[in-house]
């Protein structure tokens, strides 16, 4: 049984009993309607490998449940109504939304021209593009994924991919928009985890790190000294090295994109110490000549931007000095800066090696999973959000829609109960209560703390379901 609408008992002990069972058969994909359900095997399977793509793109009947099948429906009703198309990928951290989206571009990419009827030109240069998509994938990955407690290959920022096509059903090109990149994550990681897989790839696999002052397996503060088990960051980085070749990036850009790295290695380094007037003092100056050398600033200027704040009043300029723990947030604020501006360069280096802006396209959202840990960054707060918000979207195409169908057809739905969690929502982002709203609010006042913004949130939410006070 593929679908598992069609259970006789469709209750969640029956869906959760067919799942182990299927499972077992590795049979990890089930079908729910117009959802494909996926529980990841941490393994590859046999007849999930590229080679079945053929049979997929077919459309033959019978074939066991693959997210192909939604890609597949997708284009077809593209190419038939003209109107663009969108395939959303949600899952916890771990549930293996990468690999499908990976694995739906590569098919999107073969059934698009192997169904289109166009020239060997036009096929030939829609391969081009689909080899470039694929290619973005790996650069992608390490820069913006990392390992956390609960996946080796974690995505720490959110895509959405629209793959634009013509009116004949090629791939014309592609646009990659990215938010939320977790920035915490360059500076510091839990224990157990790794920053971005960039980092490692560059200290075991760049053969010329005394180009950049590193040195092969070095010990930065901003990296925690973890191992991925079966995972070789030198061939990963050749991987890199191929991607950033086949999406355009020069040799010198290449240079510029691992001298920023450096750069942001080195400022790990860079530590302070009291000065003769009880301020903030560079350390050690050799930390400081790499990162300028490496940024192409004075080494002053980058003193000075490190150790004092420079403010212009009324035409007269104010110098306040730092403290050490001002001039240490600020080495920190200036490194999550450099990552992001550069991991927004390669973004859009890469949408430019693509060619998008078709009029038509279909959207692949791929969004970073649910976590909750002990103790959760604001960012996590964001990201678990956000897949509330997908989780929202969720149930009111697959519950509240299918209800109000049921009800035409004039059936009693009056036993049929789902956990709805727009409650969770309301307390996050409703106005002017929600917590974010408040958060806002307390920012902007003078005199704002977080510990008047805690007992703002325990006089409006204490008696919210979905807010407990800490004990």
């Amino acid at each position: 049984l593929h679908n598992l609408l069609e259970l006789p008992d469709l209750h969640e002990a029956s869906l959760l009993v067919t799942l182990k069972a299927r499972f077992g058969q590795d049979l990890c994909y089930s079908t729910m309607g117009l959802i494909s359900l996926s529980i990841n095997p941490y393994k590859p399977i046999s007849h999930y490998t590229d080679t079945a793509m053929a049979r997929y793109a077919s459309d033959a009947p019978g074939l066991p449940p693959h997210p192909w099948q939604v890609a597949h429906k997708a284009y077809v009703a593209l190419c038939k109504s003209r109107q663009n198309q969108s395939i959303l990928i949600s899952g916890e951290s771990g549930a293996g939304k990468t690999e499908t989206n990976k694995t739906l571009i590569k098919y999107l990419g073969e059934l698009s021209c192997h169904a289109a009827m166009a020239s060997p030109t036009q096929r030939a240069n829609a391969l081009l593009i689909n080899r470039k998509l694929n290619e973005a994938n790996p650069l992608l990955e390490a820069f913006g994924n990392a390992q956390t407690l609960r996946n080796s290959n974690s995505s720490r920022f959110g895509k959405f991919i629209q793959i634009g096509f013509d009116h004949k059903g090629l791939v014309t090109g592609a646009v990659v928009a990215n938010y939320l990149l977790e920035r915490s994550r360059v500076v510091g990681q839990a224990q157990g985890e790794r920053g971005y897989h960039i980092f490692y790839q560059l200290l075991a696999g760049c053969p010329d790190l005394d180009r950049y002052g590193l040195l092969k397996g070095g010990d930065y503060p901003y990296l925690n000294k973890e191992v991925i088990a079966g995972v070789d960051d030198e061939t990963e980085y050749n991987a890199v090295i191929t991607a950033m070749e086949v999406v355009g990036l020069l040799s010198e850009e290449r240079g510029h994109v691992f001298g920023t790295l450096a750069a942001i290695l080195h400022l790990s380094t860079l530590t302070f110490r009291p000065s003769a007037s009880g301020h903030a003092a560079v350390q050690n100056e050799t930390a400081v000549e790499w990162v300028a050398k490496l940024l192409g600033v004075e080494e002053g200027a980058l003193c000075r931007v490190l150790t004092t704040s420079i403010t212009v009043l009324r035409g007269e300029t104010i110098v306040r000095p730092f403290t050490i723990e001002q001039s240490l947030v600020t080495r920190d604020s200036l490194a999550k800066a450099l990552y992001s501006a550069l991991f927004n360069w390669l973004i859009d280096k890469v949408n430019s090696s693509l060619q998008g802006g078709a009029q038509q396209w279909i959207g692949l959202l791929d969004i970073f999973g649910f976590e909750s840990f002990h103790t959760n960054s604001f960012e996590q707060l964001c990201i678990n959000h956000a897949n509330e918000t997908l989780q929202r979207h969720y149930i009111e195409q697959v519950f509240e829609h299918e209800l109000r169908e049921y009800t035409k057809e004039g059936l009693d739905v009056a036993g049929m109960e789902y956990h709805d969690n727009q409650p969770c929502l309301d307390l996050l982002e409703k106005r002017p209560s929600g917590i974010f709203a408040m958060l806002d609010e307390e920012c902007s006042v003078p005199k704002g703390s977080d510990s008047a913004f805690l007992e703002k949130l325990y006089q409006h939410h204490t008696t919210h379901p979905s807010f407990t006070r800490p004990r």
